[in-house]
């Protein structure tokens, strides 16, 4: 199991997208190691938000696959930290429950976050 912490920063005016940043914790991660050196794992990470309500016509998604790649000083930073990213959404207003799920593609180890947000309308200008 990979342990996840993640934050949810809401829409505004200045950004118009829910932004995710999470921290994976790398104790879990299977990092292999090339001829220089260098520590790579192989991770999928998915969010999705699902509509709360009687009806769920809206789903939205944003998957990335990365490969993480780092040097000896910066492995040891992230083995102490966790890995962090971030993953955004642009959601209409309402109430949704985001679902993060985060996968070694090299050890097959899984882990899931779920979170309840609410997206307010934007305010009105002079509000």
């Amino acid at each position: 199991m990979l342990n996840l912490k993640a934050q949810v920063e809401l829409p505004d005016e200045e950004r118009p997208t829910l932004r995710v940043t999470a921290n994976i914790d790398a104790a879990k991660v299977q990092f292999s190691t090339d001829a220089a050196g260098h520590r790579h794992a192989k991770l999928l990470v998915l969010l999705v938000a699902f509509n709360e309500g009687p009806k769920q016509p809206t789903r939205c998604r944003r998957a990335r696959g990365a490969e993480y790649r780092s040097g000896c000083e910066r492995y040891q930073a992230v083995a102490e930290q966790g890995i962090e990213f971030q993953l955004a959404l642009t959601l209409k207003p309402g109430k949704y429950r985001l679902r993060l799920g985060v996968s070694d593609a090299s050890n097959h180890h899984i882990g899931t976050l779920d979170m309840p947000v609410d997206v307010a309308a934007p305010s009105a200008p002079g509000s």
